[in-house]
């Protein structure tokens, strides 16, 4: 599922710091007629205050780059916390008719807490309507009803069931330990161990 916000939003918002570094320098500079050697101390008053509004948003925005792109470029695995396996998860109370779930997602590293376990992922997510749904056949509808969240009188899907990346595959769980943000994004809601299966509510995000 595609977080609403790209890296561009972040790179913006660190760049926006440099220009009211430049702006409010030179406005101040140029307002009160500072002879050039007056210009060093202006500026750095300009920075220092520059700083101090956009500072903590630029740190944040850091900090989200950091986990959006895990631990660098190289080899595929890299940023990697889980993968695709077969399920050995309950059903959950919802679930509770349709036995126990054949494939899931393992971690393959331990996740601490507050992690964001799926960081690349970032192909958006489309809406259709339950209703153009509801008229397909079976094996189509069945794409739609396992896979995605539903919100409202639309369900949340890939741009393509070709392109389901490993978030999609997660149970329902009455004790998840894979919860979503504000930003429908999935961190780590205790420390999780390689080996365990990354489990989710779904009624958190779908209806």
């Amino acid at each position: 599922m595609r977080n609403r916000f790209g890296l561009r939003r972040i790179f913006l918002e660190v760049w926006s710091g440099f220009v009211v570094i430049a702006m409010v320098g030179g406005a101040y500079c140029a307002a009160f007629g500072f002879r050039v050697e007056t210009f060093e101390a202006a500026l750095a008053g300009a920075a220092a205050m520059a700083a101090g509004i956009y500072g903590r948003r630029a740190l944040a925005a850091w900090r989200e780059m950091r986990e959006r792109i895990g631990e660098g470029p190289g080899l595929p695995h890299l940023g990697v916390y889980a993968r695709i396996a077969v399920s050995e998860a309950g059903p959950s109370r919802r679930f509770a008719v349709g036995g126990r779930p054949g494939v899931g997602v393992r971690a393959v590293r331990d996740i601490p807490k507050g992690a964001l376990v799926f960081s690349s992922e970032e192909d958006a997510a489309v809406r259709v309507r339950k209703a153009d749904v509801e008229g397909l056949e079976d094996a189509w509808r069945r794409l739609y009803e396992d896979f995605c969240p539903v919100e409202g009188a639309y369900y949340i899907c890939p741009t393509s069931f070709n392109k389901l990346t490993v978030a999609w595959y997660m149970n329902d769980s009455d004790e998840p330990n894979v919860e979503i943000d504000g930003e429908l994004r999935f961190r780590a809601s205790r420390d999780i161990l390689a080996g365990e299966e990354l489990v989710t509510r779904y009624r958190d995000f779908s209806e």
